[in-house]
C-alpha cells in the first residue's frame, strides 16, 4: 500500500487560468500537490509549448495549441511524459477531450484512469445543442467513461444520471471544487448598489443571451439597474453586438477576467449574482459570491441546485423560463432586504459546507484510494 507522499499524478487539463501563478486555480493545484510526490499537468492550450513550474513538485506543460491539433500534441506530450516520469494515476478534467487522452494512456501503459465531470454533459440536451462537436464528444464519453477506473463528479445530480445509465455507483465519488475561503471570506464593507453581476466564461452553456434578453425586458418596464459582466470566451463579439444593437452600453459594463481583489470588490458591492446556465455541474462562483454575502439567482441546473437552498441562500428558476426568471430578478431589485438576508444566510451556510482544507484532503485521499485499489486488483 502506497502513501500519499509516494504517488505521482498526471493531470490532463483545459484550464487556461493555470498560466497565472497568483490565481485561485494555480493555488488550488499547488495545494493538491503539497502532500504528493508530484502533480504535473498537461494543458491543452497556451500560446507556446512551454514548461511552467507552480511549485517544487507541480509543473504545467502547455501544448501551445487548442482544438484537434492541441489534442494530438497533448497525446504525444503525455506519452513522452509517462515514459520519463512514470506517474501512478492519470486524472482528466472532462470525459471526452482530455478523457480521450487519458483513455489512450490507460490502454498504452496500464495506468489507472480517473475522469472528472466539471460540467453536466451526460444526457444533457442543452449541451448537445451548443455545438456539433458535442455530438462527437457525447459519442466519445459513452465509450470512455465506462472504462475509467474512477469517476469524480461535483454534484449528486450528475452521479444520479450516471447510475441511472448503468454505471456502477461504487466507481463514482462526489467531491466539489475547493473554494479558497481565505480569498473570499473577507468581511463585507460598504453598501450594495442596484447592480447585477455575471461572472463566468462567455460560452453557450452560460446562456448569456437568454440572461440579457430577460434584463432587456425589465429595462423596458422602467426598472433602474445596471449589469456588470466579468469573463471572456467565444461569445465576446456576440455579446458586444447585442449591447450595441440595443444601445445599452450605458447599462452594461463588460469586463475581462478580473484578479481576485477586484472580483471580491464586485461581489461585495452588487445586489445579486446571475447564473442562468443551461448546464452547470457545481457553480463555484455561487459559493465565492455567497462568502461575500452576495446571493445568486440561478437556473435550476444540477450544480446550482446542489449549492443553493432555494428561497433561503438564493433563488432557482426553471431553465429558460423567462417569466419566472424575470419575476425573481424584479423581486430582488425591488426588495433589497430580501437580497441582504439571503446573502447573510448564504455566507454562513457556505462557510460551514465548503471548507477548502477538507475538500483538498478529500481529493488527495481519493487519488490514493484509486491507486491502491487498482494495484490491489492487479495483484489479485
Amino acid at each position: 500500500m502506497k502513501e500519499a507522499s509516494q504517488i505521482g499524478v498526471l493531470m490532463i487539463s483545459l484550464d487556461g487560468q493555470l498560466a497565472d501563478p497568483s490565481s485561485d486555480v494555480a493555488g488550488r493545484h499547488q495545494a493538491y500537490a503539497q502532500n504528493l510526490k508530484f502533480l504535473d499537468i498537461i494543458v491543452l492550450g497556451g500560446r507556446t509549448r512551454i514548461e511552467q513550474r507552480l511549485s517544487e513538485n507541480c509543473r504545467v506543460y502547455w501544448t501551445g495549441s487548442k482544438g484537434w491539433g492541441g489534442l494530438l500534441i497533448g497525446l504525444k506530450l503525455a506519452k513522452k511524459y509517462v515514459h520519463e516520469h512514470q506517474p501512478d494515476l492519470v486524472d482528466t478534467q472532462d470525459p471526452h477531450a482530455t478523457g480521450w487522452i487519458g483513455w489512450r494512456l490507460k490502454k498504452a501503459f496500464s495506468l489507472p484512469l480517473e475522469v472528472h465531470f466539471h460540467g453536466d454533459f451526460w444526457e444533457n440536451k442543452y449541451w448537445l445543442r451548443e455545438s456539433w462537436k458535442n455530438v462527437i464528444f457525447n459519442h466519445w464519453q459513452k465509450k470512455i467513461v465506462p472504462q475509467a477506473d474512477a469517476i469524480r463528479v461535483t454534484s449528486v445530480g450528475i452521479k444520479d444520471k450516471l447510475v441511472a445509465y448503468g454505471l456502477a455507483a461504487a466507481k463514482i465519488t462526489v467531491i466539489n471544487t475547493p473554494i479558497n475561503q481565505a480569498y473570499f471570506q473577507s468581511p463585507a464593507t460598504g453598501s450594495r448598489s442596484n447592480t447585477l453581476l455575471f461572472v463566468g466564461r462567455f460560452e453557450e452553456a452560460k446562456n448569456i443571451i437568454f440572461m440579457l434578453n430577460c434584463l432587456a425586458s425589465l429595462w423596458q418596464t422602467g426598472l433602474d439597474f445596471n449589469l456588470i459582466m466579468v469573463g471572456a470566451g467565444s461569445l465576446d463579439s456576440s455579446i458586444m453586438n447585442w449591447v450595441k444593437a440595443r444601445n445599452l452600453s450605458g447599462r452594461i459594463q463588460v469586463l475581462g477576467w478580473q484578479k481576485t481583489p477586484e472580483l471580491i470588490r464586485l461581489y461585495n458591492s452588487c445586489r445579486a449574482l446571475l447564473l442562468l446556465s443551461t448546464n452547470e455541474s457545481f457553480g463555484k462562483v455561487i459559493v465565492e459570491a455567497g462568502l461575500q454575502g452576495l446571493p445568486t439567482i440561478a437556473s435550476r441546473t444540477v450544480g446550482a441546485s446542489t449549492v443553493i437552498k432555494d428561497k433561503q441562500t438564493g433563488w432557482l428558476a426553471p431553465i429558460n423560463d423567462e417569466a419566472a426568471t424575470e419575476n425573481l430578478i424584479r423581486m430582488i431589485l425591488e426588495r433589497s432586504d430580501l437580497a441582504q438576508s439571503a446573502g447573510e444566510r448564504a455566507r454562513q451556510n457556505y462557510i460551514e459546507r465548503f471548507d477548502p482544507k477538507l475538500t483538498i484532503k478529500a481529493i488527495s485521499d481519493y487519488w490514493l484510494e484509486i491507486i491502491n485499489r487498482y494495484h490491489h486488483a492487479t495483484l489479485d
